[in-house]
Formats: C-alpha cells, sequence, structure tokens
C-alpha cells in the first residue's frame, strides 16, 4: 500500500470510531490512538518513532477493548513492518 493509502484508511477508521465511541472521552484508549495514527500520516517523512510509540501504547490496551480494536492493533503493527522495510530499503539504496 501507499502511503496516500494508508492515510485514507486511517481517516475512515477515525470516522468510524467517533460514531462508534460517540460519547466517549476524547482520551478513551481506541479513539485517541486511531486519531494519533491517522496524524502520523499527514507529516512527511513518517515519524517511525511516533509510528512505534503508537504500537507499543496499542499492544497494551488491545485486550482491554472489542475485537475490532484488537484487528486495528494487527493493522499497526502490519503496517509499522511494512513502513520500516521501507525506510531500510530506501536507506540501502
Amino acid at each position: 500500500m501507499t502511503i496516500e493509502q494508508y492515510r485514507a484508511e486511517a481517516i475512515c477508521r477515525v470516522e468510524l470510531y467517533e460514531k462508534r465511541y460517540q460519547g466517549c472521552d476524547e482520551r478513551f484508549p481506541p479513539l485517541s490512538l486511531a486519531r494519533r495514527w491517522a496524524r502520523v500520516f499527514q507529516t512527511q517523512p513518517i515519524d517511525m518513532d511516533e509510528v512505534a510509540s503508537i504500537m507499543r501504547d496499542a499492544e497494551k490496551e488491545q485486550n482491554n477493548h472489542d475485537v475490532a480494536f484488537y484487528a486495528f492493533c494487527n493493522d499497526i503493527r502490519r503496517i509499522y513492518h511494512d513502513l520500516w522495510e521501507d525506510s531500510s530499503t530506501q536507506k540501502d539504496v
């Protein structure tokens, strides 16, 4: 996937979570992590330290919420590894 596709997917997830968790506190982990995740794709280059931080925070919360959030955590891990491999490959060139 491209960065633009990741960005579009992240924005859709925020919209979905805002509807699903309507009325929840802004700090509610699934919602706040989805918003952080969407923000990380708004900057270039991607801040891999922030991506790693989001991944760690999501892993801490993944068993405390619904299965959709668990799937989101898996997506974060997969995308983190994809981005890491891409950044490593670009450095080698």
